[in-house]
């Protein structure tokens, strides 16, 4: 199974991959890719879309990108929503090019805090507060990974 992960916090994303590897290895080995900028995805977007990943964990909050000496001013949309939209931003970009990719928002936040902005809930997008029993975690990727006929 490979599965993409746009989480930026680091104790999270391990706690994350620790749980997903722990869970689903009855299925075989489990792959996982970790990007941690909005930045970062923005530029491996055509990588992500040409090479789908089995299911998208995603962060609604993250950072545009790390510090850096070279660092170029970010686009308009970006500087004006900040980082509290970055999975929504990276979501609608994927969505363009690759619509069939299962993407499970695992957030702070909770679904009524995104009722205007998150796309509807169909078989392929999902969310799941981080406050959730680990359990709820594994049967939402679960079910994304069943309702867009993946290898779960």
């Amino acid at each position: 199974m490979r599965i993409l992960l746009v989480e930026d916090d680091y104790l999270q994303a391990d706690w994350i991959c620790d749980e997903l590897r722990r869970e689903f290895r009855a299925l075989g080995e489990v792959q996982i890719d970790r990007i941690s900028t909005e930045f970062e995805f923005r530029n491996r977007i055509k990588e992500i879309a040409a090479s789908a990943p089995d299911i998208l964990i995603m962060d609604v909050m993250i950072r545009w990108t790390d510090p850096s000496p070279e660092l170029k001013e970010p686009p308009e949309e970006v500087k004006a929503e900040g980082p509290w939209r970055a999975g929504l931003r990276c979501q609608k970009l994927l969505t363009a090019q690759a619509p069939t990719i299962p993407i499970l928002f695992y957030t702070v936040l909770q679904e009524r805090d995104l009722a205007n902005e998150l796309p509807q809930f169909t078989g392929q997008v999902a969310h799941l507060s981080k406050e959730s029993d680990p359990k709820m975690f594994h049967q939402k990727v679960r079910e994304l990974a069943l309702n867009c006929k993946r290898h779960l």
